[in-house]
């Protein structure tokens, strides 16, 4: 996977902008196939989350979709700076919002960005930082694979975003906390399985979530503002940043108001991916917990 992912990335700074297209699908193809547990996991996930809405053929053009978006973010990410540096790129990305976001950062607490693995996420690093938002960054899992890992540190480099590793968590937490109070934005995804996170319904189903960006925003009293990227592709631009109304910081970090504020949160994530599934990628053990024991898990909203 990581020699993949190598090969790709290499590519992606060679290939001309007229090849582009027809490399993105070979690449999405063929990680399609070969990765066959990925794959199963990405249609078990979205069967789980629509039910009977997709029928199996459905599910696989959706599942199909999202494999070629993630390539997508690769391909365009490190060939639209390799050909024309980081102005090129940010000029294929529209925003929708930005006076909000500053809007919401006016107070001087900063902003806590959520978002997802929801469309080319990783461009909204650069897209943001170039149009003004200041200390723009993200909360970020490395990849285990130490080559991966390598190739997207090369590349937040050319992004001229910053990045704080999740972990040592206590750590993070702190770095996080002192780059809102000097009026930073920082970007946190909670889509992912949190073991020690609370369970919210996602798709009517219970998912172990992360309460950290509750927590932060109830400790620094930074607003929560969902933002996603998706891909368009309209006349003129590729993508596009739309920033949604901030959501107030948890009143107390009492674990009923972490929970509360992490369920709304998921809300919107859900929302977002429910409008366009293709969008989000799908191979993440999102519902970890029911993989093990088999159950369907199905909760009421809200609960």
């Amino acid at each position: 996977m990581g020699l993949l992912f190598r090969g790709a990335v290499a590519a992606a700074m060679v290939v001309n902008t007229g090849s582009k297209e027809l490399f993105t699908r070979v690449i999405a193809r063929l990680l399609y196939r070969v990765v066959g547990s990925r794959r199963r996991i990405a249609l078990r996930n979205i069967q789980r989350a629509f039910a009977d809405k997709f029928t199996p053929v459905e599910r696989e053009a959706i599942a199909r979709e999202a494999y070629r978006n993630a390539v997508d973010t690769v391909v365009e990410g490190f060939s639209l700076f390799a050909h024309g540096g980081l102005e090129n790129f940010v000029a294929n990305i529209r925003i929708n919002g930005l006076e909000r976001l500053k809007g919401a950062m006016a107070g001087g607490q900063g902003a806590i960005l959520i978002t997802g693995h929801y469309g080319p996420f990783p461009f909204m690093g650069p897209a943001l930082a170039a149009n003004g938002i200041p200390g723009m960054g993200f909360l970020y899992r490395r990849p285990k694979n130490t080559a991966v890992a390598g190739r997207f540190d090369d590349w937040i480099q050319m992004g001229g975003f910053r990045n704080i590793a999740d972990h040592p968590r206590i750590e993070a937490a702190n770095k996080v906390l002192r780059e809102l109070s000097s009026g930073s934005a920082i970007c946190i995804l909670i889509d992912q399985h949190f073991p020690a996170g609370v369970a919210v319904p996602f798709f009517g189903h219970p998912a172990k979530t992360g309460v950290g960006a509750a927590v932060m925003a109830a400790r620094s009293g930074a607003p929560l503002v969902p933002v996603r990227i998706r891909t368009v592709r309209e006349p003129g631009f590729k993508y596009l940043i739309e920033i949604d109304e901030p959501f107030p910081p948890p009143l107390s970090n009492s674990d009923e108001d972490l929970k509360s504020c992490m369920a709304a949160l998921t809300r919107r994530i859900e929302a977002w991916v429910a409008e366009d599934p293709r969008q989000w990628f799908w191979v993440h053990r999102r519902w970890k917990d029911l993989d093990r024991d088999g159950s369907g898990g199905a909760v009421q909203p809200g609960s």
